[in-house]
């Protein structure tokens, strides 16, 4: 599972799950089938961090998300629900947060170049292949990559892969 957000994607692989603060635009890509659960908190309940973290879910924070969307709302009024929600709230926080996020670059060549490779981890087209198709120089690319992803393609490659 693949989820953006303004110039980011993050690769969700199983058993991990990811954190969006509240009122956070993004998008979700499946490129196979994948079972997810979706959890949401009033942002007055949690520290976490007010950026997108790819959590580790442990077998104890699984059960209990599971157990959660079992059970649906939980209300604040129902001692057991209240405890479920603080539960997770305290779990979450000690949830290990794993790197996981990819920068995609702004420039929208770079961008088709990118989006080119993260489609398609597998594929070994050349630099000088990938740049042609999106109408730049491969020094041109390099240069954004360096402005505008903080790194050179290269490694920008090993990490999104």
């Amino acid at each position: 599972m693949e989820v953006t957000s303004n110039s980011c994607v993050w690769t969700i692989p199983p058993h991990f799950g990811l954190w969006i603060p509240a009122r956070i635009p993004h998008e979700i890509h499946m490129p196979e089938r994948v079972s997810m659960r979706t959890l949401y908190l009033r942002p007055s309940l949690t520290r976490l961090v007010p950026a997108c973290t790819v959590l580790h879910i442990g077998s104890l924070l699984r059960e209990l998300i599971f157990e959660i969307v079992r059970v649906g709302q939980l209300r604040n009024r129902n001692r057991i629900e209240r405890a479920l929600r603080d539960l997770l709230v305290a779990e979450l926080l000690r949830a290990t947060p794993v790197p996981a996020v990819v920068v995609l670059p702004k420039d929208p060549r770079a961008v088709a170049v990118a989006q080119n490779v993260t489609s398609d981890p597998a594929m070994h087209n050349s630099l000088q292949s990938l740049c042609a198709t999106a109408g730049l120089s491969v020094r041109t690319l390099q240069r954004l990559f360096l402005r505008e992803v903080g790194g050179d393609f290269a490694c920008w490659r090993r990490r999104s892969g």
